[in-house]
């Protein structure tokens, strides 16, 4: 695939990403874990019922949640100098 208008690749797909975003919960809510969103869709997702296949698309889970398709992804700055790995 073609990197996107920034030159990145592979940015959305194989598993909803976890955030570090606390997702707020209507005062009424019964639950007392905290629940975080989640973006850009996963492997699972399909138009015909999941058609927010994007990076600015949105879900909510608990903290406690685990599913085949949640994940995150790991990155770093790129160092200004070279150096030995």
């Amino acid at each position: 695939f073609p990197p996107n208008a920034y030159g990145l690749y592979n940015m959305v797909g194989n598993v909803w990403e976890w955030t570090a975003d606390e997702a707020p919960l209507p005062k009424d809510a019964q639950m007392e874990e905290k629940h975080f969103y989640l973006r850009g869709g996963s492997f699972m997702c399909h138009r015909t019922y999941c058609y927010r296949y994007r990076c600015s698309a949105k879900t909510v889970a608990s903290e406690t949640s685990g599913a085949l398709h949640y994940g995150f992804r790991c990155a770093r700055s790129s160092p200004s100098e070279p150096r030995d790995l």
